[in-house]
């Protein structure tokens, strides 16, 4: 696993200070705190801070693709494909393994 704090994670409804600021939680934890690019940009702080939320469970889908993409590409020609790199190196970012 890759360490980060248990999902589910989600956005945090309680008011913050005033500049757009929305909290993501994972239980009783703040994880991030989601900005737009300008302070006053609520609905873009949003929309990053739903975006962060689904982040544990986008990991584990993409996970579980690869896995089963992998246990099933009998002549080895799932493995090389481009789309099969880039999910192989999202995970390693997201988890901090290599590819």
């Amino acid at each position: 696993m890759s360490g980060h704090t248990p999902g589910p994670w989600r956005i945090d409804p309680r008011p913050f200070s005033g500049y757009g600021a929305v909290h993501v939680s994972g239980g009783q934890y703040i994880v991030a705190k989601a900005l737009g690019q300008t302070q006053s940009c609520e609905t873009e702080a949003t929309a990053n801070a739903r975006l962060i939320a689904a982040a544990p469970k986008l990991l584990k889908a993409l996970q579980s693709i690869v896995a089963s993409l992998a246990e099933h590409d009998d002549e080895g020609m799932i493995e090389h494909a481009e789309q099969m790199i880039a999910a192989r190196t999202a995970i390693a970012e997201a988890t901090g393994e290599q590819p």
